[in-house]
């Protein structure tokens, strides 16, 4: 813990703040509760708050979902449907894929 003037500074991991953000939002207690218990300023925690929505936002966009995001499949033009695993997704498989002129089609794993 740093003191800077008269406040005390306390250094939280990422996993840290996200359990504090997930106490306020999940128990019984108000969020400036939660704050206080942790000794952060409510400004802090919205921060904290519109930083990890933003990071969510950015890991979940531009994944593909299903075939929306591939191009379309020409006719008579072979497929493979699959789970993305790590056989899946190396060099190798890409160069396989591209050379053969095969669809490549990853969905969620125990999709049927």
């Amino acid at each position: 813990m740093k003191t800077n003037g008269s406040k005390a500074r306390h250094k939280f991991s990422a996993e840290t703040k996200l359990q504090i953000l997930k106490e306020g939002r999940h128990t019984n207690l108000s969020i400036s509760q939660v704050c206080d218990e942790y000794q952060i300023s409510l400004t802090l925690s919205y921060q904290w708050e519109r930083i990890a929505e933003r990071a969510a936002k950015t890991a979940l966009r531009g994944q593909p979902r299903g075939r929306e995001k591939l191009r379309p499949r020409q006719a008579g033009e072979p497929e493979i449907v699959h789970d993305g695993g790590p056989q899946f997704i190396g060099r190798e498989w890409s160069h396989f894929i591209q050379a053969t002129g095969t669809t490549d089609v990853r969905t969620h794993p125990y999709h049927s």
